[in-house]
């Protein structure tokens, strides 16, 4: 019997097996299985076929055949979008209940501390939700953050929070009223003076309440390196 490694990123069936007990198995006898590997010599240095062993002559792997959650992740495990869904309904799996042919999951609001139950909505109807969360007159276009949570009050997916970024970014009616981004100003700089009146700095000061001569300003001198400060009306 010769011992062949095998890298930790290739257990994917093991991987996903670990993850939540099987009731339709029950208990496991671990049954050991001894693998022989041969070296034979061909004339040709081509690789005619390969082939691998997917376990379905054992009897032992029935019981996981039938078992619908398993099926559907062997199934979609290379599919990126469905396996990411699949995934990470999996890993909250302690937290999912089925009412009335539907999956929800179960969340405690990090503000009221109160446990609310959230429908899983399927990718098909992921646009409705984003749209009647922001898009309705009720809604009134809010933010990422406030239409976040509005959704999660009732709905949840994975994903969820970059879908309501992406929808909120292509909004059009957003763009459209959004205000202009400001311009940032330059910092301030301090300005040095070696001697007296080598700078000055001039302002006016006003609209005052009128004069006797009319005037309503005033001319406001200052020097930079003794801060001498003259006016004139």
């Amino acid at each position: 019997m010769q011992i062949q490694h095998r890298p930790g990123v290739q257990h994917r069936n093991t991987d996903a097996l670990s993850r939540i007990p099987c009731k339709q198995c029950g208990y496991h006898s671990g049954l050991e299985k001894e693998t022989v590997t041969t070296e034979t010599e061909d004339q040709h240095d081509t690789v005619n076929a390969i082939t691998r062993f997917d376990g379905s002559n054992d009897k032992d792997d029935d019981s996981e055949h039938h078992d619908l959650s398993l099926k559907e992740i062997q199934k979609n495990y290379h599919d990126l979008k469905i396996g990411f869904f699949l995934r990470s309904l999996w890993n909250q799996w302690n937290n999912l209940e089925i009412r009335d042919g539907l999956i929800y999951r179960q969340f405690e609001d990090p503000a009221t501390k109160i446990v609310k139950m959230q429908a899983i909505i399927p990718l098909s109807e992921r646009k409705k939700v984003l749209q009647f969360s922001h898009d309705d007159k009720c809604s009134a276009h809010l933010g990422i953050h406030k239409t976040l949570a509005k959704i999660r009050q009732s709905y949840y997916w994975p994903g969820l929070q970059n879908d309501v970024r992406t929808y909120i970014n292509e909004c059009d009616k957003c763009a459209k009223r959004k205000s202009p981004q400001k311009f940032k100003r330059a910092p301030m700089v301090l300005v040095e003076a070696n001697g007296p009146m080598e700078r000055i700095a001039t302002d006016i000061l006003g609209e005052l309440p009128e004069a006797e001569g009319g005037n309503k300003y005033i001319l406001v001198v200052s020097d930079y390196y003794t801060k001498w400060t003259e006016c004139q009306i």
